[in-house]
């Protein structure tokens, strides 16, 4: 819950989040970029990716391809 509630509290106050969408939260819009850092380090984000690719017993990866 640390990251969610770091959003919440550095989110747009003007914006609707979207949470549900059928994609979810963009995986490279919660990532560190150049300087800035990201809800979830680098390391969060690789250990959520293979989660991922683990909970769907390796379908995510074939159909996200070279870029998984």
């Amino acid at each position: 819950a640390g990251p969610l509630t770091r959003w919440f509290e550095v989110r747009p106050q003007n914006v609707v989040t979207v949470l549900d969408t059928h994609d979810g939260i963009g995986i490279v819009d919660v990532g560190p970029a150049g300087d800035t850092p990201g809800l979830l380090t680098a390391a969060q984000l690789d250990a959520l990716v293979e989660t991922i690719h683990a909970n769907s017993g390796g379908s995510s990866r074939k159909a996200t391809g070279a870029a998984a």
